[in-house]
């Protein structure tokens, strides 16, 4: 006879087949919540998931539009989709272990608030500010791969006015082990990623104990082709300096730490290579200086004493242009007190608080200096070519001072040698002028004040002079000379004369403190 199963048995079985099947359709909803819940212990500010698929047979999950931070006025993150792998073994044991995790297309919203302050940072929740629940059994959590792709970063400055932002695309990102597991908490989390930046790229690598107390992040990224216009806000003069096309590449090593809420250390090391850039007076103006490119090696950025050291620095083809009118020097405008040096802005890190500059050593080479004097008649016009220059010791922020300043150029067949320097972070400054056989012409005009009424002419100049620099109380700078000057073949004649008074095939001058501009005389 059949084996009939009893009434009991039937019923037992479906309740069974009933409750696992629940299970399996509540399951979803259950670790939803209590991903989110996770979440929560881990962030301070909301954090909502859509809807999580799990299938317990294969150990695989998905989850749709995960959401941290609250929508007003942004949120932190936006995850569209991710794919999952976790093991079933762990889950008994009351742990999330996450073989690995993909998200796909997510985006993050980093906002800066203050030098050191950012909505990322603020967000993770301190050790000594998770609910005392999860400090005492509650889930943990490992994750021994976490790869993004095709990620978007969007970086905004609210220190800046107006507010400064930037995008970066295509962001394929691999991270691990992440764990808040008790035995992890020695081991760092290594991470290397790729992004697009305009036109260019840059590579990073590197690892953190952001989830750890204390926390740590060390990165170090190689730049290749990105555009320095992008991040004009950041740099010297702001926008007066005119960045197009103007690429940027290196290496550079970015760490930060922080324990109790307290930034211990925060500073950038770093090796570039510049291309062309311009830096102007004024907006429209014509540059007072441009290079095609420069090297720059051993940079250090220390953000928390917001100081900037700069090792060595090798410019290409520096071109130099120096004008005088009845204003005073062109490059006045970018004495200090005269203007922000960061082009005008006055958000909190910019002009109120900025950051010094200082290069150990520069050296120039190939280099043109254009010299326009208006206050004499006729003017001084002159293009002095195959310029060389060595500095030591040159502060360019939050004022302009060099401690030593050597340099020589051609002006068509004679030479010219400068040796000198700025002092004080000011104005003043004191120069060794030598030239040697320099055309005549150029100069006319200085030679012409200093005999008032006699107009003068001659083939070549040489001689040796001390230029002085003193900046006046309304912040004018006065030029005092003394030295020597011999013209060879010179003539001087009456302005209403046409025949010379004097003709010489060498005419010596000592001059003793010659002030520019104060009509002297000889």
């Amino acid at each position: 006879m059949a084996y009939r199963p009893s009434r009991r048995l039937i019923i037992s079985t479906s309740i069974i087949l009933f409750l696992i099947g629940a299970f399996i359709l509540i399951l979803p909803e259950v670790v939803r919540r209590l991903a989110v819940t996770q979440l929560e212990n881990l962030f301070t500010v909301p954090v909502g998931i859509d809807d999580i698929d799990v299938n317990l047979f294969t150990g695989r999950a998905a989850i749709d539009d995960l959401v941290i931070g609250s929508n007003q006025p942004r949120p932190i993150m936006t995850l569209p989709a991710a794919k999952i792998e976790f093991s079933r073994s762990a889950l008994l044991r009351g742990q999330i272990d996450l073989a690995g995790i993909v998200l796909q297309t997510p985006q993050l919203i980093i906002e800066r608030y203050g030098p050191s302050t950012y909505n990322i940072v603020n967000a993770i929740r301190r050790s000594n500010e998770t609910p005392q629940d999860n400090r005492n059994g509650g889930v943990g959590f490992s994750i021994e791969r976490l790869e993004i792709q095709n990620g978007e970063v969007i970086f905004i400055d609210h220190t800046q006015e107006p507010d400064y932002k930037l995008t970066l695309s295509s962001l394929n990102f691999a991270a691990g082990p992440i764990s808040s597991l008790p035995q992890a908490n020695d081991e760092p989390t290594t991470f290397e990623a790729g992004l697009r930046v305009g036109d260019g790229s840059i590579s990073v690598t590197g690892s953190t104990k952001q989830l750890r107390e204390p926390t740590t992040v060390e990165i170090k990224a190689n730049i290749s082709n990105v555009g320095l216009e992008t991040f004009h806000v950041y740099l010297p003069y702001g926008e007066r300096l005119n960045l197009k096309n103007s690429i940027m590449n290196g290496q550079a090593h970015y760490v930060v730490a922080a324990s109790g809420g307290k930034t211990s250390e925060h500073y950038l090391d770093a090796d570039l290579k510049i291309g062309g850039t311009a830096l102007m007076v004024a907006q429209a103006s014509q540059p007072i200086v441009r290079i095609s490119a420069l090297a720059a090696r051993d940079i250090h950025v220390n953000f928390l004493e917001n100081t900037a050291l700069v090792g060595a620095l090798a410019i290409e083809e520096p071109y130099l242009f120096v004008a005088r009118d009845s204003a005073g020097f062109n490059f006045r405008q970018l004495l200090p007190n005269e203007t922000s040096l960061t082009g005008g802005r006055t958000g909190s890190g910019s002009s109120a608080n900025p950051m010094s500059l200082t290069i150990k050593r520069i050296e120039a080479e190939n280099g043109a200096i254009e010299f326009v004097d208006q206050t004499v008649i006729p003017n001084v016009n002159s293009l002095f070519q195959d310029l060389r220059v060595a500095a030591n010791d040159v502060d360019v922020l939050p004022t302009f001072a060099a401690a030593q300043i050597e340099g020589e150029a051609r002006l068509d067949n004679g030479s010219l040698r400068v040796t000198g320097g700025f002092k004080d972070q000011s104005a003043a400054g004191q120069f060794i002028i030598a030239g040697e056989s320099l055309p005549f012409e150029p100069f006319r005009g200085y030679l012409d004040q200093l005999f008032g009424s006699a107009r003068s002419s001659g083939e070549q100049i040489s001689g040796k002079l001390r230029l002085a620099l003193i900046p006046e109380t309304d912040r004018q700078a006065r030029i005092e000379l003394s030295g020597n000057l011999e013209g060879q073949d010179m003539t001087l004649r009456f302005a209403d004369q046409q025949n010379p008074f004097l003709t010489t095939q060498r005419l010596g001058l000592d001059l003793r403190t010659i002030r520019l501009g104060s009509n002297p005389r000889v």
